[in-house]
């Protein structure tokens, strides 16, 4: 049973790696999350991280980020990566999810 709403994701890369990886995400998973891109140099402190349950940056170095993320959003960080390197690591992102809604224990009230 999947989770009560989609898990949000918010990737940021200065290159299309981003785009990659959403779209990605979408096929592979899009029963299980919500994807939204942004680029650095676009107003990086408009970002709105508090949406995200998950922040991923790829290729661009996590301590150059001028935004604030939100208490609740959690930050991973591919470093500079092909788009077979981008697929694995977002197929291995959904399979996570998988396996956790399977552990998750089943209402019978």
């Amino acid at each position: 049973m999947p989770y009560k709403r989609k898990a949000r994701v918010l990737f940021l890369s200065v290159g299309d790696e981003a785009e990659y990886a959403s779209a990605c995400a979408r096929r592979l998973g899009g029963d299980w999350v919500d994807t939204r891109i942004t680029r650095p140099g676009n107003g990086e402190d408009a970002v709105d991280t508090a949406w995200a349950d998950l922040f991923v940056t790829i290729g661009q170095e996590p301590d150059r980020l001028s935004c604030a993320l939100s208490p609740t959003t959690r930050h991973v960080h591919w470093p500079d990566c092909g788009r077979d390197e981008i697929a694995r690591r977002v197929n291995g992102m959904i399979g996570g999810m998988r396996m956790l809604a399977r552990l998750d224990p089943v209402d019978t009230a």
